[in-house]
């Protein structure tokens, strides 16, 4: 609420809300505003994502701010009144596990939860080269690989996602349409391009497609604890019409290694670890 409040000029609540219209009714529309934001908060798990979207959201407000606005049935009414404006500024905390038939709705959340938890949110637009060769290209597989390790050492217990068939550069969104005849479909800023396009450029079923990575990340030398975890939480499902490859990486409660490398994040960008940082990292997970 304090960071809604910094992002206006006067910096209050009271200036905040409806723009200032209920000076003197703050105290009955706060007391509704505090259970909307605990019921998206603590009950539904919900944290904001985008605060220039709740700023006028709460800039807004339609509630009824009469005498009768204390009565239980018209507070209940404010309070979904409220709910129903800000919570498209919220995102719910992700999962590992996709509940059936709801792929669209929690990679919404993915995508908007990425814009402000960039080193647990990684994309790519798949593994072959934009070029014309169209080549499966093995770095593109090792940095999924490296990014895995890297994301399983930035805290413990932390869950990270790759999802694989999202550009989020709109160059490589409009190479791919040149390339593959695929227009992009647009989200909070990424572009879906899905992976079965690749998989007929590469004359394959989408399950070999989705096995020949699965073989690379087996065979990487990752850590056998991260390993067996990552290996077990690939999912692949439609989205907007697109196949999409999404890489679950469970929180860890020990650090992990490629072979004998350690990886982390900073940011959006996955980073080799120095050999002197590696205790930095290992005092994360004491």
């Amino acid at each position: 609420m304090q960071i809604a409040c910094d992002n206006i000029k006067d910096g209050t609540l009271q200036a905040l809300i409806s723009s200032g219209a209920h000076n003197n009714e703050v105290p009955t529309i706060f007391a509704a505003l505090f259970i909307a934001f605990y019921e998206l908060v603590i009950l539904r798990h919900m944290e904001v994502h985008d605060y220039p979207k709740l700023v006028t959201a709460l800039g807004t407000l339609q509630v009824t701010t009469l005498r009768k606005a204390i009565e239980p049935t018209v507070r209940r009414a404010n309070i979904n009144s409220i709910k129903g404006a800000i919570q498209d500024a919220f995102a719910e905390n992700d999962v590992r596990d996709i509940p059936l038939g709801k792929p669209l709705v929690y990679t919404e959340n993915s995508l908007r939860r990425s814009r402000i938890e960039l080193p647990h949110y990684e994309f790519k637009q798949g593994v072959l080269s934009l070029g014309n060769g169209r080549e499966f290209q093995l770095k593109a597989v090792q940095d999924i690989i490296e990014t895995i390790c890297g994301m399983a050492n930035i805290e413990p217990g932390r869950d990270s996602y790759i999802y694989i068939g999202v550009a989020d550069k709109a160059a490589d969104a409009q190479r791919i349409f040149h390339l593959d005849g695929v227009e992009a479909f647009e989200f909070e800023g990424r572009s879906i391009v899905g992976i079965d396009r690749e998989a007929k450029v590469l004359k394959m079923s989408l399950d070999d497609y989705v096995m020949r990575l699965k073989d690379k990340i087996a065979s990487s030398g990752l850590s056998s604890h991260l390993l067996e975890n990552v290996l077990s939480k690939l999912d692949c499902f439609v989205y907007h019409g697109r196949d999409i490859l999404r890489i679950v990486v469970p929180g860890q409660e020990k650090m992990s290694f490629l072979k004998d490398q350690c990886f982390s994040r900073q940011a959006s960008s996955t980073i080799k670890v120095p050999v002197q940082s590696i205790p930095e990292v290992a005092r994360r997970f004491q």
